[in-house]
């Protein structure tokens, strides 16, 4: 006979939680891959920020020598723009229209002492929040409580559960 004796093959069946230990360590394994996750994110995120600066002071610098040379050259001009060719980019200095800081409180309060309705919008739109509490849902019908009634234009979707651990004294993800 051979050293090595056929044996049935198991089948794995995966990992599994069996126990209150076995799922506190899986918690623990949880706490440990966000925590990961949040240092990475904190370094990578610092790191960014430290590239981003100090690109957008490169940008900065070199519009701002670009703007000193363009005002210098010859450039073509229109009604709302100037433009100068070079053979990688072209330079523009376009004019801004003028930016209206409004109050609307007074705005509204001059049109109406004005009389100027004219320029005054009125909107309508559902109050579902107070519609909401006086509704039930029947298949994916939206209807009245009281009446029965089907209200067109809501449609009752549902959604799967969610599954999550929240994790005491931490934030949580979901699962």
């Amino acid at each position: 006979m051979s050293e090595f004796q056929e044996q049935p093959e198991q089948e794995y069946e995966g990992f599994r939680i069996t126990d209150d230990s076995s799922a506190e360590w899986a918690v623990r394994k949880i706490i440990e891959a966000q925590r990961d996750n949040a240092k990475w994110q904190a370094h990578f995120n610092a790191q960014l920020a430290r590239i981003q600066k100090t690109n957008e002071g490169t940008v900065n610098f070199m519009k701002s020598a670009l703007a000193a040379y363009f005002a210098d050259v010859p450039h073509k001009e229109t009604k709302t723009s100037s433009k100068y060719e070079l053979p990688s980019a072209t330079l523009i200095r376009k004019q801004q229209d003028v930016d209206y800081q409004r109050d609307g409180v007074a705005l509204l309060a001059y049109l109406d002492a004005q009389k100027m309705d004219t320029f005054v919008k009125v909107s309508r739109a559902p109050d579902w929040a107070a519609l909401k509490p006086l509704t039930t849902i029947n298949g994916d019908e939206v209807v009245l409580t009281e009446t029965g009634e089907v209200i067109d234009g809501v449609k009752a979707i549902a959604r799967p559960d969610k599954f999550d651990v929240q994790i005491k004294g931490e934030q949580h993800g979901e699962v």
